[in-house]
């Protein structure tokens, strides 16, 4: 266990700003190195005796311990290349001095002692010097010249080289020491010390509904008339405010008064705050923009800057700490007046403090800056900062806050690139500018409150940790020590998440006071026991508020009140072991438990992102986040890759949703990605960095994990970190994937308490439970790549999360949330998503931010439906443990059915941890193969672990379908919904469901007389057939206006049906009519491989090299498909080499053999087609055999076997019996049901950012295209042999899907106006989804090259709506038996 599950807060009674801790951190850094470091990790459980150093030891051993086990994992070659790197290629300034010292020393050594090198060689070579007769002299005398003459080129060039050596390394990087935007020792200067959001209430009712309300609680000058309850009304005369629960925090986002700046360097926005003070000018006479705050300024319609997206690379030269001179810098700047009400909270000036000692302090707080910021307030210069997720607070002394004419001007000078860029390459858009609220507090002279730490366990501890300010001068000293601190806790409800409703409390459930100032101490604990606590988890989300006062000796004057809610939970990792590897609970070892209890991570990673704002994320959206994912059964969110807004974590707390909170550090795209963590120039940021994070969110009762960060290596600065954040807190596991030289790491360094791969397949992932060097939970922090039409292969993790015999493996987070695209509109008007590259930015990787299960507008994919079931918190099987049913049907002596009680019965199994079943409630329908309307419905009762449904209403109808039909097929489906509406979804939204295939057995007490199905006879008789030069012709003697017309047409050049016109006016083929199809669009999937990965790693050059060592084995489905003319671009011409027929009177038979060529003229599959035509019934039917040649025999996998059919515009009216109603395919199949769906062409495919295969369905029995103007006529397409096809039929044809980049690039189209393109498939590869950059299709789901394909369809004429449900009949009475 994590300790006893109490955790640990360390008193902040130091100063931890980089000034006051570089030599601390330093001095340990070099005392325990990484060696030294693990040693005193594996042993700090049991060695360590001094008391202060348990307190704040992480107690808890997440490896197995023992002397003789193997050291941690991960080997320490990226170390070694991390430390022969820091010197060849240096990331900070000190070693770029040393760097240049070496190169300039060698070069200038090179130029003394290459002369003499030479003179030596020189005189040896001499003849004279093998002479006994010659002297030293004459030897010198008669080579100098000589030797001079032949080492002066060589001196030359060491010269040069030596010049412009010394020129280059100066001017692009020695030249910019000294400046703090490329200093990563600087990174926070002036900046007060991170705590919880302190809100200063003037009353504990303020403090109370605040508390209960998602947003951080401040006032801003407005239209409405309402004013802080906390404030005198006299003092409010001309004052207007929005909000009324705190009169100490100004919210100054919305006022008028804000301009912008944009300059070309930072060094033209310095100058530009310095001629400002010398001009006591505004500069409103330059060219300044109004800009919104928050803001991304690159957003701005009238803003010369554009967004940059890449995943891995720097969008600059990557030479850290440097960063372009040509650095795009705004200048904010916000004029206030002390005189003026919408410029100044008024009631402020008639609160001034008059207390000189220790007067009312002001403080500047900037929530969200990318990426480093100075602040100026009337010119003065209140110091710098870094680290664009998490906030920055400056005290704004009171002698610079109004010049002599009252006014105050905010300047914020806002960076887009510095050195805290490079700890910033998050897969995301470089976006600079204020991207969150900015605040100006007013903290009253009394008002001593300074930070403050909750910790309450599952069991009813809880222990609040309050530090108070402790002032220099004794006067105010004497006064501290007579004020005091009362805790109160309050089981206050919040009823909405907007906080709008709300039920408090009348009485405390636990109320303590201390003074506030003690001889030792400045930090006061408060611990309690409450009894009868309801606990916290995202299942049940039980909150409290905890209440601060600052009160006066006589606990009668407020002088400040903080607050906020409180969730009972505890988290943990056991380790304890016993002979059977389980814990004393019974539990096995090595399980992230929440409340002693194990957990599903059902998790997905979200970035901030808003297709209209950027990175600028409202409640609204996140609200809106947090509710569509609850909706579809996440329950944990890894904040990828930084710290969120504050109000999230409070939107967490209400909802339920476990967060892993992660920190602001990612070095993806300097390779190694550990050079910064282990060099000790960065280790201050980094710490910093995390540290802030834990200080900041410490209070959330939803983070249940602190990570590191992300894909920044291994190093000595992030041990220090981790050692860091274990002295804040040790009630939280930590994790941190990275441990990888030149990719990601394996998620198990000595860094991580779990072990958290990403992108392990399902495969390694089983191999790594079953490790037996490893113990810790598995919990993947990135899975399931969601990049275009991806997620494939989902189901097969989420067999073994659920698996009880891998309880270890614990789930994991999706990448990710939603595709991070930007609103764009073309010339015409048009709105698309853009990506990388859209916006002229060079450097960019193009797609790879569209990569979510939702739209940017929250739209979801098709693979939310799939990932939604496998995550359903309830287990639904039969009796037998299957997803089948067997249901006897008796006929009793009166004509009446009856059906037994028994197999009415489910088994539920409870997958929720914390609660049951009683919020849900059950409904069935029983559908079959020949209806789309139910059979039966009705609603379910359970118990917890059955569910009983009353099925004898239906019996006689289903009696009825069975004596009628034979084969018939029925489905089962089961759904569970909430009762009652929910702070996420409403009453009847669906939570679980599930489909059972009901096998129906009938024991007739009659002889069952078959019910036959009149055949057509409307099409024809005899048909006979015609041969041109080029086709072959089928026509029938009863086509209605000419017997010339033909019924069929296959031509015979490519051997496909080129036309089809059952009754001789309506064509039901378009030009392309129906041909063997072997290619579809491509998938970002489908071209994920070595190419890619090299591409991104800037080796895109060394291509050839790999494909001459190990061929094409890695590289994409696309190269393979490329290099064998399988693609789209350059599909395989087929050519018909044989075509023949037999004639009967009223059965044609048509053979055409044919083969498939690629561009290089290689035959690559044969095929053979046999197309039987039926005179009396009408139909066609197509049998196929398709033979992959010995050329392919090395690829993968095929695209695709089956055929594509270009149909009338107008069969827009689609009926099929498979599985939907959502796209699906082979290996995205499970959240699908099977059943009659309706659909049209416009509505089958999903718009995918950037368009690709898409829009198709699996498991398909049969499909009808009809013309609903024109009585239902069209064609129906089943399949024969008891087979299934897949199945799309979309407006746009494959190829122009594969070469659009947008939306935008495919014209509109609507139904029944362009041609149907429809696939028909035998076999169709899988989409994958554990990743995009390997071929990533699992083997089941591949269409292997060495095999031969066959199947068989049916073609069926449809005349009317009636005639269908004729087909219908007939093809369910038929299709377990021959057909013609």
């Amino acid at each position: 266990m994590y300790g006893n599950g109490r955790g640990s807060f360390l008193p902040r009674d130091r100063k931890t700003t980089p000034s006051s801790t570089w030599e601390t951190l330093y001095t340990h850094a070099d005392t325990h190195g990484y060696s030294k470091f693990t040693h005193h990790h594996q042993r700090s459980c049991t060695t360590t005796n001094n008391k202060e150093s348990k307190k704040r030891a992480f107690v808890s051993q997440h490896h197995s311990v023992s002397f003789d086990s193997p050291p941690p994992v991960g080997s320490k070659h990226d170390l070694i290349a991390n430390d022969l790197l820091s010197v060849l290629l240096p990331t900070n300034p000190v070693m770029h001095v040393w760097k240049f010292s070496f190169v300039l020393l060698l070069l200038f050594g090179l130029l003394l002692f290459l002369p003499a090198v030479v003179m030596v060689m020189t005189v040896y070579r001499n003849d004279e010097y093998h002479s006994s007769n010659a002297t030293i002299g004459t030897i010198l005398e008669n080579t100098f010249l000589s030797s001079f003459f032949g080492v002066l080129p060589w001196w030359t060039v060491c010269g040069i080289a030596s010049i412009l050596w010394t020129y280059y390394y100066y001017s692009t990087t020695l030249c910019h020491w000294g400046k703090p935007w490329m200093d990563p020792k600087v990174f926070g200067v002036g900046r007060q010390d991170m705590h919880v959001p302190l809100r200063l209430f003037g009353s504990v009712q303020n403090a109370r509904l605040a508390a209960c309300r998602p947003d951080l609680a401040s006032f801003s000058t407005g239209p409405l008339d309402k004013a802080p309850m906390d404030c005198h009304p006299r003092q409010l005369q001309q004052q207007h405010v929005v909000s009324n629960l705190t009169s100490n925090v100004w919210l100054l986002d919305p006022l008028p008064s804000w301009t912008f700046q944009l300059f070309s360097t930072v060094e033209q926005a310095l100058q530009a705050v310095q001629q400002t003070k010398e001009a006591k000018s505004t500069m409103h006479n330059t060219c300044i923009t109004n800009m919104p705050i928050p803001s991304n300024w690159m957003l701005h319609p009238h803003v010369d800057d554009i967004p940059i997206y890449t995943n891995q690379k720097y969008p600059f030269p990557c030479q850290p700490p440097v960063v372009p001179v040509d650095n795009p810098t705004g200048m904010y700047q916000l004029e206030l007046n002390q005189h003026d009400p919408a410029l100044w909270p008024t009631f402020w000036n008639s609160t001034c403090d008059d207390n000189k000692t220790n007067p009312v302090q002001y403080s500047l707080v900037l929530h969200g800056i990318e990426s480093a910021c100075f602040v100026y307030w009337n010119c003065t210069y209140l110091g710098y900062c870094q680290d664009s997720r998490l906030p920055s607070e400056f005290i704004v002394p009171s002698d610079t806050l109004w010049d002599s004419a009252g006014k105050g001007l905010l300047q914020l000078i806002v960076i887009r690139w510095s050195d805290g860029s490079y700890l910033e390459d998050q897969d995301h858009w470089w976006m600079a500018g204020i991207h969150r609220s900015v605040e100006l507090i007013r903290r009253p002279s009394q008002a001593d409150i300074m930070d403050y730490h909750v910790l309450a366990d599952h069991h009813g501890h809880i222990r609040v940790s309050v530090s108070v300010r402790q002032s220099t001068n004794q006067v105010m000293l004497q006064q501290q020590r007579r004020t005091k601190v009362r805790v109160q806790l309050f089981q206050d409800e919040q009823l909405t998440a907007d906080g709008s409703q709300y039920k408090l409390a009348d009485a405390p459930l636990w109320t303590d006071t201390q003074t506030t100032i003690t001889e030792k101490s400045s930090v006061l604990e408060f611990q309690h026991v409450i009894p009868n606590t309801l606990t916290w988890t995202a299942e049940t989300p039980h909150l409290y508020t905890l209440v601060l006062e600052q009160l006066d000796e006589d606990e009668k004057v407020l002088h400040q009140c903080e607050s906020c809610r409180v969730g009972f939970r505890s988290v943990a990792i056991d380790h304890h072991h016993d002979n059977n590897d389980t814990d004393a609970d019974g539990g096995k070892a090595g399980i992230l438990k929440v409340n002693g209890r194990p957990i599903t991570v059902c998790g997905i990673n979200r970035h901030e992102h808003d297709p209209d704002r950027g990175k600028v994320i409202s409640l609204k959206r996140m609200m809106q986040d947090i509710t569509i994912l609850k909706q579809n059964n996440f329950n944990a969110i890894r904040t990828s890759h930084y710290p969120a807004h504050s109000s999230f974590y409070r939107l967490c707390d209400f909802y339920g949703m476990y967060v892993c909170d992660e920190a602001n550090i990612e070095t993806h795209g300097l390779k190694p990605m550990g050079r910064l963590a282990h060099d000790a120039g960065w280790e201050s940021a980094m710490i910093s960095r995390v540290t802030r994070m834990a200080q900041r969110d410490y209070n959330h009762a939803c983070i249940i994990l602190w990570s590191l960060g992300n894909e920044a290596g291994r190093g000595r600065s992030l041990i220090q970190a981790r050692q860091r954040l274990l002295e804040l807190d040790t009630s939280r596991p930590i994790c941190y994937e990275s441990g990888g030289l030149w990719g990601e790491g394996t998620g198990r360094s000595e860094l991580t308490d779990v072990v958290c791969p990403m992108y392990t397949s399902v495969p390694r992932l089983q191999e790594l439970h079953q490790r037996i060097d490893e113990d810790r939970p598995i919990v993947l922090c990135e899975y399931s790549h969601s990049m275009n039409n991806s997620n494939g292969n989902l189901h097969l993790y989420w067999e073994k999360f659920w698996d009880p015999s891998f309880p270890r493996l614990q789930g994991g987070f999706i990448w990710d949330f939603k595709d991070q695209g930007l609103r764009k509109t073309t010339q015409n008007g048009r709105p698309f998503f853009a990506y990388g590259g859209d916006f002229g930015d060079v450097i960019n990787d193009q797609q790879f931010c569209i990569n979510g299960m939702f739209s940017p507008d929250l739209e979801p994919h098709p693979s939310v439906n799939e990932i939604k079931y496998l995550q359903q918190p309830v287990k639904i099987t039969s009796q037998t443990g299957t997803k089948s049913l067997s249901l006897p049907v008796s006929l009793v002596t009166d004509g009446k059915a009856s059906t037994p009680q028994f197999p009415a019965t489910l088994l539920l199994e409870n997958r929720y941890t914390f609660r049951d079943l009683t919020q849900l409630q059950w409904r069935w329908e029983l559908c079959c193969s020949v209806s789309q309307h139910p059979i039966g419905s009705g609603s379910a009762e359970d118990d917890g672990e059955r569910l009983v449904m009353d099925w004898s209403n239906f019996a006689s109808h289903l009696l009825e379908l069975e004596f009628k039909h034979t084969g018939v097929q029925y489905f089962l489906n089961v759904m569970a919904s909430l009762k009652e509406s929910s702070t996420w979804a409403n009453a009847g939204h669906e939570v679980a469901k599930e489909q059972f295939i009901v096998t129906v057995t009938v024991d007739w007490a009659v002889e069952k007389t078959d019910q036959h199905v009149p055949i057509r006879n409307d099409v024809g008789h005899k048909v006979y057939v015609r041969e041109t030069a080029h086709d072959l012709e089928v026509i029938s003697t009863d086509v209605r206006n000419d017997p010339t017309i033909p019924f069929v047409v296959f031509s015979k050049l490519t051997g496909s049906m080129q036309s089809l016109c059952w009754d001789g006016e309506k064509e039901m083929l378009g030009r392309n009519g129906m041909a063997p199809n072997f290619t579809r669009a491509t998938t970002d999937n489908d071209r994920g491989g070595l190419e890619l990965v090299l591409e991104h790693m800037l080796l895109k050059w060394a291509q050839p090299a790999f494909f001459l060592s190990s061929g094409f084995q890695h590289f994409s489905h696309y190269m393979h498909w490329k290099q064998n003319g399988l693609t789209q671009d350059q599909p395989p011409h087929v050519v018909c080499d044989d075509m023949t027929y037999d004639q009967r009177e009223h059965l044609v038979v048509v053979k055409a053999k044919c083969s498939a060529r690629n561009v290089y003229g290689t035959i690559v599959l044969r095929l053979t087609t046999t197309y039987t035509i039926c005179g009396r019934s009408g139909q066609i039917q197509v049998h196929c055999k398709v033979i992959p040649q010995k050329c392919l025999r090395n690829i993968p996998s095929l695209p695709r076997i089956g055929l594509s059919l270009e149909l009338n515009p107008s069969l827009c009216h689609i009926r099929y019996l498979g599985r939907g109603p959502n796209e699906c395919y082979p290996d995205r199949k499970t959240g699908s049901q099977l059943g009659i769906w309706t659909t049209s062409p416009s509505k089958m495919g999903y718009d995918y950012i950037v368009p690709s295969e898409t829009g198709n369905r699996s498991d398909c029995q049969w499909v009808s295209l009809e013309d609903i103007d024109n009585g239902g006529s069209g064609i129906l397409i089943a399949s024969s042999h008891n087979e299934t096809f897949e199945f799309s039929a979309l407006l746009h044809t494959p190829d122009e899907l594969n070469h659009a980049r947008h939306t935008c690039d495919l014209d509109e189209r609507k139904a029944g106006q362009h041609s149907i393109f429809v696939n028909i498939d035998h076999q169709l590869m899988g989409v994958g989804g554990d990743l995009s950059w390997f071929p990533c299709v699992y083997p089941e789901f591949l269409v292997k090259a060495d095999h031969e394909y066959e199947y068989w369809l049916r073609l069926v004429p449809l005349s009317s709506r009636a005639d269908l449900d004729n087909e219908v009949a007939v093809f369910a009475n038929q299709i377990r038996h021959s057909l013609l």
